[in-house]
């Protein structure tokens, strides 16, 4: 009863090689830009991502990665309100140096001297200077560069971004003009891409600085650097995929007269995952794997996670579970206004640092198949629904094709997802949609036709 009478088999192969050219149309109609730069195309492929995304948190619990948390007991502890002492956090950094880790991130900011706490300043100042000269056998750390309103203005884009200089920076010889001085500290940028709905979806794993007119600096992310650190990749080779894309900084009256189109997308291998840098929306997609659950006692995220206060009191906190790890020292308190909407909730800015080096040291940086596998995919899509709908009454056609849609998502898109790849799911829908339309207003014209 499912079949529609159409006629004879000839009459139903010639409905099969019609309803294949309106396949491969709408295929090609769907792939034009302003498809897919469509903002609710846009918005139903973060819908499906987060989505997928969800199934996958808690799965995971960074075991490459330590968090030193700063929460709200240390913070009342220490009596600074709002800020985070500046002795107490050399302390931390002493502690984690101890424990011999791949790297350390201090994911606070930095830049300005704390009024009145001259004497803390000094004496993280006077330790980072040692640190920097004479502990050749210490692991690199990574410290914050925060980023103001620039003068000038990204040609063809818009207001541009300055990296600040920070207090520290003449006692250590680092300098925003020039990140990529080799040396035991390095500084990088934390900033991840906020939407509308101000949840934080995608990494930014470089920023461009402008300071003069012409080629903006290119500082990288600790993200990028901590990854690239515990991978043993060459400092040189992060530059080297992060300088193409350097944005040209003109003055704000030229600003308007520039075109700029995005930068071109290179790669970079870290370990054994090869990481595309592109600007799509796709490629930075950051996965949260790692939950905040600062209620539920039996959570752990990460698996190594110190309390700052039990560390500064001298108690029993070993730091040789750190070695080998990438430690992140950073706050959770809520007088520290680091707290991120994220698609899993709120969450500190340093546990959404540790998803993210956590998704780029397991390979889980979102791509999609090469075009030969799309190909693949959508040519085999596109024979399965014209066969549904030449042998399926137009209503059992869309269901089952939307059906094989949605399976497939749940079952090699999902194992497919696990593994970093997306396999695009909206614009498939979109086309059956869009089929069952032109199949509906075909039969349509038909009837007429046959009425006259």
């Amino acid at each position: 009863m499912f079949f529609a009478g159409r006629g004879e088999f000839s009459s139903v192969r010639r409905e099969f090689l019609i309803n294949l050219l309106i396949g491969f149309a709408i295929f090609v109609l769907l792939r034009a830009p302003f498809v897919q730069q469509n903002g609710a195309v846009a918005a139903a492929r973060d819908a499906v991502i987060t989505w997928q995304m969800d199934r996958l948190t808690g799965l995971d619990a960074a075991p490459r990665l330590a968090w030193v948390n700063i929460d709200d007991a240390a913070h009342h502890a220490w009596g600074v309100p709002g800020e985070t002492r500046r002795d107490k956090i050399a302390q931390l950094i002493a502690f984690a140096a101890r424990g011999r880790p791949a790297a350390i991130v201090v994911d606070l900011d930095l830049t300005d001297a704390m009024l009145g706490l001259e004497r803390d300043d000094d004496v993280l100042k006077r330790y980072l200077e040692s640190y920097a000269n004479s502990c050749s056998a210490c692991a690199p750390l990574l410290l914050v560069r925060t980023l103001g309103p620039s003068a000038y203005w990204y040609a063809g884009r818009g207001p541009a971004l300055q990296a600040r200089r920070s207090f520290l920076d003449p006692a250590l010889g680092t300098s925003p003009l020039q990140p990529w001085t080799p040396g035991r500290i390095a500084w990088g940028t934390v900033a991840m891409d906020r939407d509308p709905d101000l949840v934080e979806r995608r990494w930014r794993l470089w920023e461009s600085s402008c300071s003069a007119v012409g080629p903006a600096v290119v500082l990288p992310s600790v993200t990028l650097l901590a990854a690239a650190i515990a991978t043993s990749t060459p400092l040189t080779s992060v530059r080297g995929a992060l300088d193409p894309h350097a944005l040209m900084c003109v003055p704000r009256a030229a600003a308007s007269e520039s075109r700029a189109g995005p930068t071109p997308a290179t790669t970079l291998r870290l370990g054994k995952t090869t990481l595309t840098l592109a600007e799509d929306d796709i490629s930075r997609r950051l996965f949260y794997r790692i939950p905040w659950k600062p209620n539920d006692p039996n959570a752990t995220a990460p698996a190594v996670t110190l309390l700052a206060g039990q560390i500064t009191k001298n108690s029993r906190a070993v730091p040789t579970i750190l070695a080998g790890r990438v430690v992140v020292i950073g706050a959770s308190f809520s007088a520290s206004r680091d707290i991120h909407m994220t698609p899993i909730g709120p969450m500190p800015g340093a546990l959404v640092l540790i998803n993210a080096i956590d998704s780029l040291l397991s390979g889980d940086n979102l791509r999609q198949p090469n075009w030969f596998v799309i190909v693949l995919i959508e040519g085999a899509l596109i024979l399965i629904v014209s066969a549904f709908f030449a042998y399926l009454r137009p209503a059992w056609a869309l269901t089952a094709s939307l059906a094989t849609v949605v399976v497939g998502t749940l079952t090699v898109g999902f194992v497919a997802f696990n593994s970093g790849i997306w396999i695009d799911s909206v614009v498939p829908m979109l086309a059956v949609t869009l089929h069952e339309f032109i199949e509906h207003v075909h039969h349509h014209m038909k009837r007429l036709t046959k009425a006259r």
